[in-house]
C-alpha cells in the first residue's frame, strides 16, 4: 500500500464528491418546477353580426386577441414545442391560431399575443347556434396546451405540458365580452 493506492484513493474521493454534488444540485437547485401559462386577458377585437331571416342569410365574424404569458420558474431554460390555441363553441372547434416553439430562459416570463378568428361555417352546423344568437349570447372556450422539455445538465430530460382553459361569453348585441374565466394546470 504505497503511493499508487493513495493516488487512487484521492482520485476516487474527488470523483465521488463531484458526483454527490451533481446529484444534490440536480435534486435541489435544478429540480424542475412547473412552468406556468397564464391567459391574462382576452380582448374582443371585432364582432360583426348580421341575420337576414327573409334571405336566410347569416353572417358572423368574431376576432379575439389573447394576451398569454409563459413563466419559467426554473434555474435552467426550457424549450416549448410548436402548438396552437384552439377556439371552441360548445365542444366544437371553430378556430385556431398557431403558436411557434420558443426557448424560454431561466426565470424568464415570455409574452405572446394570440389572435383567434371564428370560422362561421363551423358554427352554422351546430344545433345550438340559433338559440344562442336569439339570446344575444355566444359562449366560447379557448384551450391552450403548451408542451415542452426541460434538460437538466444535458442528460436528464423532463417533459411537461401546461394546459390553460378559458370560458368566455360574448354579448352579440353589445359586441362585448361579458364573462371570462380561466384556469391552468401543469403535468410534468
Amino acid at each position: 500500500m504505497g503511493k499508487g493506492f493513495l493516488i487512487c484513493f484521492i482520485i476516487l474521493s474527488i470523483f465521488l464528491a463531484a458526483a454527490t454534488t451533481i446529484v444534490v444540485l440536480g435534486f435541489t437547485v435544478y429540480k424542475p418546477k412547473e412552468p406556468k401559462v397564464n391567459v391574462n386577458n382576452i380582448n374582443l377585437d371585432n364582432v360583426n353580426f348580421n341575420l337576414n331571416i327573409f334571405q336566410v342569410k347569416f353572417d358572423l365574424n368574431v376576432t379575439l386577441t389573447a394576451d398569454v404569458t409563459v413563466q419559467n420558474p426554473n434555474k435552467i431554460g426550457f424549450k416549448t414545442s410548436d402548438t396552437s390555441a384552439i377556439l371552441n363553441y360548445r365542444g366544437v372547434q371553430v378556430g385556431d391560431a398557431p403558436i411557434p416553439a420558443e426557448d424560454i430562459l431561466p426565470d424568464e416570463t415570455k409574452k405572446f399575443i394570440v389572435t383567434l378568428t371564428v370560422m362561421t361555417t363551423s358554427l352554422l352546423t351546430h344545433p345550438m347556434i340559433f338559440k344562442d344568437i336569439s339570446n344575444n349570447n355566444l359562449p366560447l372556450s379557448v384551450v391552450l396546451a403548451v408542451p415542452g422539455k426541460i434538460e437538466i445538465m444535458g442528460f436528464v430530460k423532463v417533459n411537461f405540458e401546461v394546459l390553460s382553459y378559458c370560458e368566455i361569453q360574448i354579448d352579440l348585441l353589445r359586441k362585448s365580452l361579458v364573462n371570462q374565466r380561466c384556469k391552468a394546470t401543469t403535468t410534468l
